[in-house]
């Protein structure tokens, strides 16, 4: 399923429950309705050895980084209102401080396993975003992670294997810490750890929904206005994973690619181009070279309001990447707007040829706003993905909910995998403060189990 969101804007730097998402690549536009967070001190990690030597980049990514560079040189410096940013004080007194809280339960009922899964657990951020000074002006964000009430669950990390899995492991740690620079003519460039969002998430996304966030070491440029087009770059050195700095793939290095360039028709929509190029250090076997295109829209027909969606994009295999990949994703999805009430009905096809390691995969996305709350298809299987879905949206008084169910089959193979219902409820009490409810159940009919998920939750804003 597909998530409302725009290629290649800045991302507002608050999460979306109390402050706005962080400003990235683009808008981000999964969040759930209700988070609680605080992240404390987790200092950049020193570069460690890898088994592979950091290659040098290909003849794709050099074209994309020349590109992608290239951009701001003709512009002119960037002008500064001499009122305003002239003190490096008076910008760091005019910056803000912020701070939010999200205590979650989440309940698993699992085939396979003896006993079910109950985690408590409280997200909390702490954050100061400074003032502008010269163009300069940066961000830092503590998060922690802490269970609260109940612990009888697989956190990936805490050595609880009798129980499901949810993956909200207890750390603490530097979310987000960076610096902007404004370049002139609306170009920004941004060094740091950042929480990063391009277009729907599909490709590349902070996973908003789990308690510890993911974040990026990465620059990243963003070209607001070129000649009608709106482009982003970023360049990823290392992703800072949900599964935290004890789990061994909590913290990969990389060195990554990723270009996405968009242009708005009146009217009409937003096509979009991108290449993402992802070349993992040590988890080689996700290394893939991604081309796509995307268009997506909206028209006003009298009372009634159609959506469009269609994207394509194919994958090969990159770097080291021991498996050959020759993989392609479909997505068409279209709906209807009426007296409050949204209709959409969508395909989504992950290939899979049934050959290890030969099937399309978005190891840095949002993944669980795809494919079922379950969390059952956050790895592509090599039989592929196909879900046909239909959901129904709106608000019943004061509560916002949401109605999807799922039908899932393989790409190759001829196996049904099962079908899926979900269920979101999400009340907002005032500006600071929201809940919501979160149901989903998959039955299954061949490769997989059974599974039920229960989630309540409350978010607070603090400041």
């Amino acid at each position: 399923m597909t998530t409302s969101g725009s290629a290649g804007r800045w991302t507002p730097k608050r999460p979306p429950d109390a402050r706005p998402p962080p400003r990235s690549s683009a808008r981000a536009t999964t969040s759930e309705p209700g988070v609680l967070q605080l992240r404390s001190h987790r200092s950049l990690p020193a570069r460690q050895s890898s088994r592979h030597r950091r290659k040098p980049p290909t003849g794709a990514e050099m074209n994309l980084l020349i590109a992608a560079l290239s951009l701001p040189m003709s512009l002119s410096p960037v002008a500064h209102d001499p009122g305003a940013g002239d003190s490096l004080t008076e910008a760091l007194k005019a910056g803000r401080t912020y701070a939010n809280l999200r205590y979650r339960i989440e309940h698993v009922d699992a085939d396979g396993f003896a006993e079910d899964a109950d985690a408590g657990t409280m997200r909390a951020v702490l954050g100061y975003e400074s003032g502008a000074w010269k163009g300069l002006s940066g961000l830092v964000e503590f998060e922690t992670v802490t269970p609260i009430g109940l612990e009888d669950y697989n956190s990936t990390v805490n050595g609880e294997t009798d129980f499901p899995v949810v993956v909200d492991p207890e750390g603490v740690e530097v979310n987000q810490l960076y610096v902007d620079y404004a370049l002139g003519e609306g170009f920004d460039l941004r060094l740091g750890r950042q929480e990063l969002a391009l277009d729907n998430q599909r490709f590349l996304g902070p996973v908003a929904w789990r308690q510890n966030h993911q974040s990026f070491d990465a620059l990243t440029l963003r070209a607001p206005d070129l000649g009608g087009l709106d482009g982003t770059y970023a360049y990823i050195d290392q992703v800072h994973r949900i599964f935290g700095d004890e789990n061994a793939v909590g913290d990969e290095h990389m060195s990554t690619h990723m270009l996405n360039v968009s242009r708005g028709f009146e009217g009409i929509g937003k096509a979009t181009a991108y290449a993402y190029l992802l070349d993992f250090d040590d988890n080689v076997a996700q290394s893939t070279s991604t081309y796509g295109a995307r268009f997506s829209g909206k028209r006003e027909l009298d009372t009634l309001g159609l959506r469009y969606t269609l994207e394509y994009a194919a994958q090969e295999d990159a770097g080291d990447n021991p498996n050959e990949v020759d993989a392609d994703y479909l997505l068409a999805e279209v709906g209807a707007d009426f007296e409050g009430v949204a209709v959409t009905a969508g395909a989504e096809y992950l290939s899979g040829s049934g050959d290890p390691g030969d099937r399309f995969q978005t190891p840095l996305a949002t993944l669980h706003a795809f494919n079922g709350f379950a969390d059952l298809f956050l790895n592509t299987p090599d039989t592929g993905l196909e879900d046909h879905y239909l959901r129904v949206s709106g608000k019943l008084g004061a509560v916002k909910a949401a109605l999807t169910y799922h039908v899932f089959d393989s790409d190759s193979g001829g196996i049904d995998y099962g079908d899926e219902l979900d269920l979101t409820l999400g009340y907002k009490v005032d500006e600071q403060i929201s809940v919501g409810f979160k149901f989903a159940r998959f039955e299954a009919d061949e490769a997989f189990a059974d599974v039920t998920k229960g989630m309540v939750w409350v978010s607070v804003g603090l400041l």
